[in-house]
């Protein structure tokens, strides 16, 4: 699944780029912060109240997403023009604004994705935990802790295509 959503979020952004620029995909990936703090409201993860995080993290997001809309909507006179050949492969003003909603729903993919493995992630190990404390004790739930490591590569193995190597640094 994570191949999937990865896949899918690289081709919406390179057909975003395709139809703005580098520039602006990367203006508008900046976006990330202020949309995954919006789906982790959505989600009742993060919580709106009248303290001052809560109120710093509400007013970047939205000065966030205002600096984004103007830079997206309006296209202000020419700083640096170039005459070269590949000026015909550039794309046309009137191509931004869908180019920009393709790269936001990529981002925005993106977010979902990191919201949803804080979710998942967290039932799926407080789960696993409490069924061992329940039946053996504490002691025996972090002995098996190290184990972690040796599962997690067994299933990235298996599952995700790792590869394995001796040591961290290839020679």
């Amino acid at each position: 699944m994570d191949k999937c959503r990865i896949c899918l979020a690289q081709v919406l952004w390179y057909v975003g780029v395709d139809h703005t620029s580098p520039i602006m995909a990367t203006a508008i990936a900046n976006l990330s912060p202020a949309i995954t703090f919006l789906i982790s409201v959505f989600c009742r993860l993060e919580k709106i109240d009248t303290t001052m995080s809560s109120v710093a993290k509400l007013s970047g997001t939205m000065i966030a997403i205002l600096g984004a809309m103007v830079f997206t909507l309006y296209q202000g006179p020419g700083i640096f023009h170039t005459d070269s050949p590949n000026r015909l492969l550039l794309s046309q003003p009137s191509e931004w604004i869908f180019g920009s909603m393709v790269i936001l729903t990529a981002i925005t993919l993106g977010c979902i994705w990191i919201v949803l493995m804080a979710v998942c992630s967290t039932v799926v190990s407080s789960s696993v935990y409490t069924w061992c404390l329940r039946k053996k004790g504490p002691i025996f739930a972090a002995m098996f802790t190290p184990l972690s490591i040796v599962i997690a590569m067994i299933i990235g193995i298996t599952f995700l295509g790792d590869s394995l190597h001796l040591g961290r640094y290839m020679v």
